[in-house]
């Protein structure tokens, strides 16, 4: 995963770069109502965050990373799946209308039958858990 972060903290640098530079373009940030202008430069906070935000959202793709730009690391022994070594993933295969879980063994992915030709994959979110009631 420390690959990942890196390649995600290279994003985000970027991001932030080309917000910088955004914002030192801009003098209407905030369509006029905005009263912290100075030098044509929009400093208001709220609206650099926002935009960081939507940059930042739009460079990472939603948390999708594409193949071309990383692969994911060598999986170790799984106990759920027996000790092989196979982790699961969200992926989008080139021509598929929607994503779906696969399996990566460290060389490709599979959907269990055959290899998938993936374009881009994340890591599964986290399962559903429901909030303990208040008796509990």
């Amino acid at each position: 995963m420390r690959e990942i972060e890196k390649i995600l903290e290279e994003i985000e640098i970027r991001a932030i770069k080309d917000l910088e530079e955004e914002n030192d373009r801009c003098s209407t940030a905030c369509k006029g109502c905005c009263t912290d202008v100075e030098e044509r430069k929009c400093n208001c906070r709220d609206a650099i965050i926002v935009r960081a935000f939507k940059k930042l959202a739009k460079c990472m793709n939603d948390g999708w990373i594409p193949v071309e730009e990383c692969q994911p690391e060598e999986p170790k022994e799984n106990p759920e799946f027996e000790g092989k070594k196979i982790e699961l993933y969200l992926v989008t295969v080139k021509g598929a209308k929607y994503p779906f879980r696969a399996m990566w063994n460290g060389k490709f992915f599979t959907d269990g039958w055959s290899k998938c030709n993936v374009i881009a994959w994340r890591p599964l979110p986290e399962p559903y858990r429901p909030e303990r009631s208040v008796e509990e």
